[in-house]
């Protein structure tokens, strides 16, 4: 995903909270009992940690106002 995001000079991720990869920030326990936690997956920190900011679908709100200003 790095390798991809890099090609396309993304800036901005927006990845689907929960999973284990993509929560950005939250993630379930893995144990299918819906158990939530708070943290980041394994993508999301990989990207934050390379300078893509990342966003839930809940924040598509912030998201969309940061892409105006980007554009």
């Amino acid at each position: 995903m790095l390798d991809l995001a890099r090609r396309h000079n993304s800036r901005l991720a927006l990845l689907m909270d929960g999973s284990p990869s993509c929560g950005s920030s939250f993630i379930y326990d893995g144990q299918f009992t819906g158990t939530r936690h708070a943290g980041q997956g394994i993508t999301a920190a990989l990207l934050r940690r390379n300078g893509i900011a990342v966003y839930s679908p809940a924040q598509f709100s912030s998201l969309e106002a940061v892409m105006g200003h980007t554009s």
